[in-house]
């Protein structure tokens, strides 16, 4: 049914065809487009010649995704690797040809000489490439991963230690034990108890692993393991998480009565997961063919399948609940569990962003994001509250300042970390740590304590007017302005104090003000006539919550691409504004930021996930539902 599956409405149908290692060239050949580009990525059937298409593609992104390919080409794979578009681009060839078993030693060499540790690890795990070019620590990672490595080698691999500075070296080693095939029973009960998040995770789905131990796991991970015990699967089938409903519809030990759930579920991915689980009755299957994909509801399964169970009405009533709950964005949390994926797959950078800011991520969606070769996505994962503490640490030693403030700001990093932060660090950094509320107060120096309590807003009003003098009193303190900045970052200080804050020397202060939502957009713009002409302070009053619709529309129009960018990003911003933006807007990332406004309709933002971009205002016709008020009043004027 390969060919009824790649011609199906159902687009998680014909993602199964692109991936189907049985499908045939001239199939495959005719998904070659940028939809199927990943699932096409790891085909191994994929023909030579829909590989040498993609590799000629206008898109970078799809020659970048297609360079990880098995069958590609050595002509190819060496164009690849001396590419060097732009520095983007050429981290994410790298990391591509890193992972590909085709690529050639020398290029391997090239890689391991200029590529990320990240990307080093992949080169590390690449089974042509030789001890020889890499590290001592990688080349442990190497043994470890390797398939020919005897149980007692990976024994002593999983008690390896590394010197502090090369930490991650060492999870990643143990990583590598817990997944490998020969790892032997009692090793892999012991990385289940690993104190680090992803070596317990790659244990987990370990099919050796005792289904005694296996059942402690969390449920994302158990129902990823290919010897889940079938009661765990029906417990866990009517999971809110459209993860777990999904990898339960696609395993190989759920029962029939489970997938006949499953597959009406509201969900698309959920429902075709389970119609083409094996196990799933036929006569259902080919119905779902037949339409797309069944309306919910016990109905279809009474008529195409034999199957009967308890207690189906009150899970009809449930899913139908869910689904009305689906509509709109009235469950952003369902919502977001269905479109984060489709944004960390995306080539756009505030996609990716947006994803990694989220506090709908997984652990594992987030781990799979602290790897991402952009420092931006990188230092939204090393803020994000969700991010395991494992990943925090690796962070924690990331090359670019910016990630390294994400961990010092964030509240679940652990207390040697930010200890350690705090006695390397420069003095950003320092303040970052003296921020966070799970610093001890034994570990920060007076001045940055009296910071730390100029932010607080329990501190009593006398003290916020002795602490914003400090740059009278206290001139001669390299951290006076930062002083300064937190009373007026602090949403308890009036608004008598902020307008004597508002004339202070220092910039920073300044954009503390106008982001201060105790600040009114009229009383601060008396204090500044013509801010906009200084972007930043701009962008700060466009950041203050309680800035006006119509202050947003007037500073859309600016030139500055970052005030823009902070319109797009307010939840205030007015809905006619963001379709303006969305159509005439030359920056991609003003444009993809409007998309993900909370006021943009959900259509909106699944097109362009999908790579279509409303240019024009027929586009937008065409995508949303004509509402006549909304038409009359965005379309009825030249």
């Amino acid at each position: 049914y390969l060919e009824e599956l790649a011609r199906s409405e159902n687009s998680a149908f014909r993602d199964y065809a692109a991936r189907s290692p049985k499908a045939s060239p001239e199939l495959l050949s005719s998904l070659a487009s940028g939809e199927y580009i990943h699932a096409l990525a790891d085909n191994p059937a994929t023909p030579v010649e829909v590989l040498r298409k993609f590799s000629e593609s206008q898109n970078m992104s799809h020659r970048v995704i297609i360079a990880r390919h098995p069958k590609l080409p050595i002509d190819i794979i060496q164009a690849f690797s001396k590419t060097v578009s732009n520095d983007f681009d050429r981290k994410g060839f790298l990391k591509s040809l890193a992972r590909n078993p085709a690529t050639p030693v020398e290029i391997l060499a090239v890689i391991m000489e200029e590529g990320s540790e990240f990307t080093q690890l992949d080169v590390a795990r690449n089974p042509n490439a030789p001890a020889s070019i890499l590290t001592p620590g990688l080349q442990r990672v190497k043994a470890a991963s390797s398939p020919t490595t005897s149980p007692e080698t990976l024994r002593e691999l999983a008690r390896c230690r590394e010197p502090y500075k090369y930490q991650h070296l060492e999870v990643e080693t143990r990583v590598s034990v817990a997944r490998n095939p020969n790892v032997p029973v009692d090793v892999l009960v012991a990385l289940f108890s690993d104190p680090e998040d992803p070596v317990r995770e790659a244990a987990a789905v370990h099919p050796d692993l005792p289904s005694a131990s296996l059942l402690r796991a969390g449920q994302r991970f158990v129902v990823d393991n290919p010897n889940t015990p079938r009661i765990f699967l029906v417990s866990t089938a009517l999971s809110t998480d459209r993860f777990i409903r999904s990898a339960v519809g696609g395993h190989p030990n759920t029962p029939t009565h489970v997938l006949a759930r499953l597959a009406v579920d509201y969900d698309e991915g959920v429902a075709a997961a389970a119609l083409l689980n094996p196990g799933c009755p036929p006569a259902l299957f080919l119905e779902a063919l037949r339409l797309g994909k069944p309306q919910c509801g016990p109905a279809n399964v009474a008529q195409f399948t034999q199957v009967s169970f308890d207690g189906l009405d009150r899970w009809q009533s449930r899913a139908t609940s869910s689904q009305d709950a689906h509509q709109g964005r009235k469950e952003p949390a369902r919502y977001a569990e269905r479109v984060i994926p489709k944004l960390i797959d995306s080539h756009e950078v505030g996609f990716r962003a947006f994803a990694a800011a989220s506090h709908h991520a997984t652990t594992r969606q987030l781990t799979s994001l602290s790897t991402d070769e952009d420092y931006f996505i990188r230092a939204h994962v090393a803020r994000n509250a969700k991010t395991p503490a494992a990943v925090l640490t690796k962070l924690a030693y990331d090359t670019d300042i910016d990630v390294r403030e994400g961990v010092a700001l964030n509240p679940e990093t652990p207390q040697d970390i930010l200890s350690q932060l705090y006695r390397e660090g420069p003095a950003s950094i320092q303040k970052c740590v003296a921020e966070n509320p799970t610093t001890p107060e034994g570990l920060l120096s007076k001045e940055l304590m009296r910071g730390r309590e100029a932010r607080d807003p329990q501190t009593p009003l006398a003290r916020l007017e002795e602490l914003s003098d400090y740059h009278v009193r206290f001139s001669v303190e390299p951290l006076a302005s930062w002083v300064r900045e937190g009373v007026a970052r602090n949403p308890s200080t009036p608004i008598e104090l902020l307008s004597k804050l508002a004339l202070d020397s220092d910039i920073l202060v300044q954009m503390a003000v106008a982001r201060n939502p105790n600040m009114p957009t009229d009383t601060f713009l008396s204090f500044h006539k013509w801010p906009w002409q200084v972007e930043w302070l701009a962008r700060a009053m466009v950041q203050n919550p309680n800035a006006s619709a119509k202050f947003l529309k007037q500073r859309s129009e600016d030139t500055p691409v970052g005030i823009r960018y902070e319109v797009m990003r307010h939840p205030n911003t007015p809905f006619e504004t963001l379709m303006v933006r969305i159509i005439v807007d030359h920056s991609d990332t003003v444009r993809a930021t409007a998309f993900l406004n909370p006021g943009c309709p959900e259509q909106l933002l699944e097109s362009a996930l999908q790579g279509h971009w409303p240019e024009s205002m027929d586009d937008l016709r065409a995508l949303l539902e004509p509402k006549k008020s909304f038409w009359s009043k965005l379309f009825g004027r030249k």
